[in-house]
């Protein structure tokens, strides 16, 4: 995490953070780098649609005095036709302090000139020594202004007195869309702010954190599913010094390479690593200093035949670009010829039991030859 270099990292952070104005509802605040903070669920369910995020134009905004603005851009662009079920906007804060006294903040948050009212904050600290600085994540549902595409403009101001300084990593938009041309899905938001970090006195085991989705559906009935992480401060990934776990299984280090934000925001396929009922993430730290703050849950439900493993293989096949083709027919996690052995030895089981269309590179509804000269093209 890259914060003001007088900042002393004696301890481990974890998870979530979501906060709100002024006069939030603000829970204990808790006082280790270690994982204490839980995550709770903000938004979840079934829709005829998706999920939209974004930061807009936010960037890393260092000692705020008091009577200062940060102001964002967030271009919300949806699907023509659809509509906002609901939204939510999220400030993440760092940095708050007095002199050497850390509070909470005192914020005032508008969105499109209107001032909040009071949310959901949850904040996270180190709790002892020098820089005891709080952490945290401001959180409000504003369905009722956010009704579609178009530029909201979010201003964040420094309501405190004195010398009360806060720095701000960035706001976002999180917006659940109803289309009616889009499969159903099923998804869960969660929120939180648990600062973690691996340091002198903290091992890696303690700098963690988890939380669970409930009610995941039989992989069976799953088409696809994917896992939106945003964790500020996570910018030493690269160097492995994160890593999250879904159910077990590494999903790797998330990280924040070269943006102004300081805030890692990853998108991950976990349709591999998905179990029927519960899953739980892990998430890790290994020296980075971060705080993660926001985890959201996407699983499309099947529309007709649901992904196999393709005999006699054991693991599901893997869309690995987005594109709606499970280009990775024998779910290894990469492109390689093998792909194309399956995909040409099963291309008759393939017809009959997967779904056509995730497997129809050509696009003309069938399951045929040209569908591998396509993917072995694309090696």
């Amino acid at each position: 995490m890259t914060v003001p270099r007088r900042l002393a990292r004696t301890g481990a952070v974890l998870l979530l953070v979501v906060l709100i104005g002024p006069a939030l509802l603000v829970p204990p605040v808790h006082a280790t780098y270690a994982g204490d903070r839980p995550f709770s669920l903000a938004d979840g369910g079934t829709v005829t649609g998706d999920v939209w995020y974004s930061f807009g134009d936010s960037a890393y905004r260092g000692a705020m005095q008091p009577g200062e603005s940060y102001p964002v851009e967030i271009p919300v662009t949806l699907p023509v036709g659809a509509t906002v079920r609901t939204a939510r906007l999220q400030v993440f804060w760092t940095w708050s302090h007095d002199g050497t006294n850390g509070l909470l903040p005192d914020l005032e948050v508008s969105l499109d000139g209107t001032v909040l009212p009071a949310g959901t904050r949850h904040a996270d600290r180190k709790g002892s020594g020098a820089y005891d600085y709080p952490f945290g994540l401001d959180a409000w549902n504003v369905t009722g202004q956010v009704r579609g595409s178009g530029v909201h403009r979010v201003t964040v101001s420094n309501a405190g007195t004195g010398g009360r300084e806060v720095s701000l990593y960035g706001a976002a938009l999180l917006v659940v869309y109803e289309d009616a041309g889009m499969p159903r899905c099923r998804y869960w938001v969660r929120e939180g702010a648990d600062l973690l970090f691996n340091t002198t006195g903290v091992t890696a085991d303690q700098a963690t954190t988890s939380t669970t989705f409930d009610g995941v559906p039989a992989t069976g009935l799953v088409r696809s599913a994917r896992l939106l992480t945003v964790v500020p401060g996570a910018d030493k990934g690269e160097s492995k010094s994160n890593e999250l776990f879904l159910n077990g299984y590494s999903l790797g280090a998330v990280d924040a390479p070269g943006t102004a934000m300081q805030v890692a925001v990853n998108t991950t396929d976990v349709l591999p690593y998905l179990r029927e009922g519960a899953n739980t993430l892990v998430v890790q730290d290994r020296g980075d200093c971060m705080i993660p703050g926001v985890f959201v849950l996407t699983v499309v439900e099947a529309d007709g035949p649901a992904l196999r493993p393709v005999p006699p293989l054991t693991v599901l096949p893997r869309d690995l670009d987005q594109d709606g083709i499970c280009e990775d027919v024998n779910g290894n996690g990469r492109r390689d010829f093998s792909d194309i052995v399956v995909y040409f030895t099963s291309m008759s089981w393939i017809a009959e039991n997967e779904p056509v269309a995730s497997f129809d590179a050509n696009r003309n509804k069938r399951i045929d030859f040209n569908d591998i000269v396509l993917l072995f093209n694309r090696l």
